[in-house]
């Protein structure tokens, strides 16, 4: 009986096939034209918010991109306000130091060998001739008052007994030599000068020189301390007239210095010596240039092969000079010794 079923069916061919199938619905326009129905949007997730919306995803990833934008702007200014703060801070900080350095400066004074290299010259602060150098900064302190040299004999020997840079309140002070490191006898020139100045402060300074030279058995064979400062008068001719060491002392007014001359020829009362007069600046930025030609003593720069010249260097505001004013307060000076041959 199957089989006879099976044979009684009709067999379709495949185009009535088609034909016969129900046919999908579809939406059409007006004029009966297809049209192709949208196919629903996926899903997104990001965590556990879920989006329907790719457009509000999409509005949603906007206002991310548009958040780190201005967070990560809003970091940038914040990191250059604090650079330009730390550039600020740095350009206080280093224009305060450099106040510092220029007030130190200023208130030393530099020894130094002319023409470095040459091997002819050197300094030493110790009088054994150890720990030699062409450039000598003998630093005095930070800040310098006037003060007047009357009474300080003894701060004058004892600076002058000491080795190298002595720390002293409103001096500038040190004992150093200056030595032919040669072969052969050389003579040689020093020159004090003055590169800066301000506020006229070149007026009120004293600068003292006590210059000491040896015999080859080592004692001493001349001594001579001279105190320069700037001249305030001129004689008819324009030649400046010197001024005293200490103004306003008594005129037999004398020093350490002057003690021991005097103690030398036999002399021991105040009363016969004279007042003791300055050296004038040659000029407002050449204190001294000399080599024994014009005070014709050329022998007491001439230095013998390991020869040396003793030097004491005191320099003080004097604050009996009528030139020491309030106006030079904070005034500064630079002052240097050269030594050169010839």
């Amino acid at each position: 009986m199957a089989k006879k079923d099976n044979v009684d069916k009709e067999v379709l061919s495949p185009q009535e096939q088609m034909k016969s199938r129900p046919a999908p619905d579809a939406p059409v326009d007006n004029k009966g034209t297809l049209i192709r129905k949208e196919k629903p949007k996926k899903m997104k997730a990001r965590g556990k918010n879920m989006v329907e919306n790719t457009d509000e995803l999409s509005g949603k990833y906007e206002y991310v991109i548009k958040h780190k934008k201005v967070e990560k702007e809003t970091k940038n200014r914040r990191f250059i306000r604090i650079l330009l703060i730390f550039l600020l801070s740095l350009l206080i900080l280093g224009g305060g130091l450099w106040g510092v350095t220029a007030f130190i400066e200023y208130n030393n004074f530099r020894v130094v060998v002319d023409r470095p290299g040459q091997n002819i010259f050197a300094i030493s602060p110790a009088r054994s001739l150890q720990n030699t150098t062409e450039i000598y900064n003998i630093d005095g302190p930070r800040y310098m008052d006037n003060i007047t040299l009357m009474g300080m004999e003894d701060v004058i020997l004892e600076i002058e007994d000491s080795d190298g840079a002595t720390s002293r309140d409103n001096l500038i002070a040190a004992t150093f030599y200056l030595t032919n490191i040669t072969d052969d006898s050389r003579r040689y020139r020093e020159v004090v000068d003055i590169s800066e100045t301000s506020q006229g402060l070149e007026e009120a300074i004293r600068i003292m020189l006590i210059k000491s030279t040896y015999n080859a058995d080592g004692t001493v064979k001349k001594r001579v301390c001279n105190v320069y400062a700037a001249p305030h008068s001129f004689d008819e001719f324009g030649v400046p007239i010197p001024e005293a060491v200490v103004p306003l002392a008594t005129p037999s007014y004398y020093t350490g210095d002057e003690l021991r001359q005097l103690e030398g020829l036999g002399l021991s009362d105040s009363e016969d010596s004279e007042e003791w007069m300055s050296i004038p600046f040659l000029s407002s930025t050449l204190v001294l240039d000399q080599n024994g030609d014009s005070e014709g003593t050329p022998e007491d720069y001439i230095i013998p092969p390991g020869g040396k010249v003793k030097y004491t260097l005191l320099i003080w505001l004097e604050g009996n000079d009528k030139d020491c004013i309030d106006d030079k307060l904070g005034g500064r000076m630079k002052l240097s010794l050269t030594f050169s041959e010839g």
